[in-house]
């Protein structure tokens, strides 16, 4: 059976030039998201662009539990900026909450 096509939404113009230049090839987010690897479409609506990279890994964990390599690789510059830079998305985000890890190629 052929596998549904995965979406990812990362918006902002920072953002969009990063996953395009591969400066950026992973994204925390809240909760235990169902991802797999395999075909992901990365893009935004609202900015008009789209384009196909391939998911390499899942990391289900908590936000305590993200490691200086993840927060980096996602562009934070410390855990705090991390924690603050999220919180704008997810407002009730703690450092018990539960959060996916995803890398891309």
């Amino acid at each position: 059976m052929k596998r549904a096509l995965q979406a990812m939404l990362i918006a902002g113009e920072e953002q969009k030039e990063s996953v395009l230049l591969d400066n950026k090839t992973i994204t925390i987010r809240e909760g235990h998201r169902l991802y797999t690897p395999g075909p992901v479409m990365i893009g935004c609506h609202i900015l008009d662009w789209a384009t196909l990279r391939e998911i390499v890994s899942v990391r289900h964990t908590y936000v305590s539990s993200v490691t200086v390599q993840e927060f980096t690789g996602d562009g934070f510059k410390s855990y705090n900026d991390m924690l603050e830079s999220l919180r704008k998305f997810y407002p009730d985000l703690q450092f018990d909450s539960p959060v996916t890890v995803i890398r891309w190629t």
